[in-house]
């Protein structure tokens, strides 16, 4: 791992899990636990996706809706990464649930997204994870 990282490149899971837990390891001291770290990360990425190549995704295809966000999940994770599917149903005005499968990065890094995702749009919200597998979870957002 001593390459040096950019942005808009795409590179192996692998890489990036052993990044995110090498993460984990160096700034536990400063933000808590390992998923305090994972929530931490997912957040800073989501909100740096959302003013480079994200900017079509959040500005455009949302316009600033967060149903319309989260509906457009696989297509914003796809952005990212090759693997897994997302699938968001909305429960209500204000909430839904986005299911996950095939995706091996930890929850709570999902979670900062999804929390992060509502920052951009300036909303303050929740995303909470239920695990349904060693690959797989559903999140509960809600926001206001």
């Amino acid at each position: 791992m001593g390459a040096a990282y950019t942005d808009l490149l795409t590179y192996p899971a692998r890489d990036f899990l052993t990044l995110l837990y090498r993460a984990a390891d160096a700034l536990e001291p400063l933000l808590g636990p390992e998923d305090a770290v994972f929530h931490a990360c997912g957040e800073k990425d989501v909100t740096r996706f959302s003013t480079g190549p994200g900017m079509l995704i959040f500005g455009i295809i949302s316009r600033g809706d967060p149903q319309k966000l989260f509906a457009g999940a696989q297509m914003g994770y796809g952005a990212a990464v090759s693997y897994g599917s997302r699938d968001y149903v909305p429960t209500g005005p204000t909430s839904g649930t986005l299911h996950m499968r095939r995706d091996m990065l930890p929850p709570a890094y999902h979670e900062g997204i999804l929390t992060g995702a509502l920052k951009v749009l300036g909303l303050q919200g929740t995303a909470r994870a239920t695990p349904r597998g060693i690959d797989s979870a559903d999140y509960d957002i809600q926001w206001a």
